[in-house]
């Protein structure tokens, strides 16, 4: 009899990695691999964020801009934290909602990183360009991500 047991380890971008025991054996690889890969998309929402806040102390004093700066600085700053709430899912369901509000919360940022640029609250507004990009490559890799749990929810019934 083979019994087949799989866990969540972490969500990664564009797949969702399991381990399992069969034949009393663990099927490691695609654990350490996706270990590696949530490490380094944990670096990546880190350094947006840090990004994010450095761009809020550079925009201007002004009553629009503040309001702004707050927005950028809430929905900029919570991606990775939510991330990590997410690695610590209890269940499959829990872990797709949290990736959903990882999604939801980039594009808060990328709206705002939007008005900034077409205000201009910088100048020049192309100093937005990179973070925008990647505020743009973040919610691709999210939204496949997402894409992907409700499938496989899909298929496990």
């Amino acid at each position: 009899m083979v019994m087949a047991r799989s866990s969540i380890v972490c969500h990664l971008p564009l797949v969702i990695y399991h381990w399992s025991f069969s034949k009393g054996q663990a099927e490691w690889s695609s654990v350490e691999r996706s270990a590696n890969q949530a490490e380094e998309l944990n670096s990546r929402l880190l350094d947006f964020a840090i990004r994010v806040i450095r761009l809020v102390k550079a925009l201007p004093r002004t009553p629009e801009a503040r309001h702004v700066a707050r927005q950028l600085l809430r929905s900029g700053t919570s991606p990775g934290a939510n991330y990590e709430e997410a690695c610590g899912a209890e269940s499959r369901g829990d872990f797709a909602h949290k990736i959903g509000v990882v999604l939801k919360e980039l594009k808060e940022t990328r709206y705002w990183l939007r008005v900034a640029g077409r205000v201009p609250l910088l100048k020049p507004a192309s100093r937005l360009d990179a973070l925008l990009g990647e505020t743009e490559q973040l919610v691709a890799i999210f939204a496949k991500s997402l894409a992907t749990l409700r499938k496989k929810a899909g298929n496990d019934k």
